[in-house]
This record gives structure tokens, sequence and C-alpha cells, in this order.
């Protein structure tokens, strides 16, 4: 028990140390911002630009409808095949507006991800929990 309370008294003591600060330093002085770690690190880098396999893109927000056409010009570019929106809600109907939009850009390459809004009431009416 004595050896015990040795551990745990120099255990506050090194604790109580290591907080108080360097000499010449202030109370406070540490800043992330100046902390400029310099990467050891040596490897060899490789860019990959255009992905080797088409890409599907299976969380995405495409909040701004109006710029459906220059998603699907930067999908081109970036090699992604499919994009999942995750924005079709329910709510006044808006996954509809997401599928008129997006299928007249491309009916093939956008799918939109339907959410309603009070998913948790329609899976406890379909167990039979109201």
């Amino acid at each position: 028990m004595k050896e015990m309370n040795g551990r745990r008294q120099i255990l506050i003591l090194f604790s109580i140390l290591m907080s108080l600060p360097v000499a010449g330093q202030k109370l406070g002085d540490l800043k992330l911002v100046y902390w400029k770690p310099e990467s050891q690190l040596v490897v060899k880098e490789t860019r990959v630009v255009i992905p080797k396999f088409p890409v599907i893109d299976i969380h995405n927000h495409l909040r701004r409808l109006e710029n459906t056409e220059k998603y699907l010009k930067e999908m081109d570019k970036a090699g992604v095949w499919i994009c999942v929106g995750l924005d079709g809600h329910s709510k006044d109907d808006l996954y509809k507006e997401h599928l008129e939009v997006s299928h007249k850009v491309s009916k093939e390459r956008f799918y939109i991800f339907f959410s309603p809004e009070n998913a948790l009431k329609i899976l406890n009416m379909y167990k039979g929990e109201y």
C-alpha cells in the first residue's frame, strides 16, 4: 500500500512539473500556430489524375440544382461515372425536383437517395408500432 502511495505521489509531482511553464515562457505562450513540424518521411509520390476504373460517388449533396450540367462536366473530368445525391427529401416533394432536374441532364449518371422526413415513424408503422 505504501508503494502505491509513493507511485501516486510521484505521478502527481510529475504532472505538476509538466504543467509548469519553461523558464522564460509565459503561461499560455505555447500556441499551435507556432508549431512548424518538418516531415522526415521520404516516399515516392504518385499523382493520380484520372482513376483507373470508373468511380461511383455514393455520398454527395448536389444542393444547387441549376449547376447539374456543370456537375456532369466535372464528373467527366474527374472520371466519376455515377453520382448519388443525398438531398432527396420528402418534405415539399424536394426529391421530385431533384429527379426531374438530374434526369434532364443524365438519367443514367445521377441517382437520388430518397429520404422520408418521418422515417422513424414510417418504420414503426411497418413494425405495427404507432
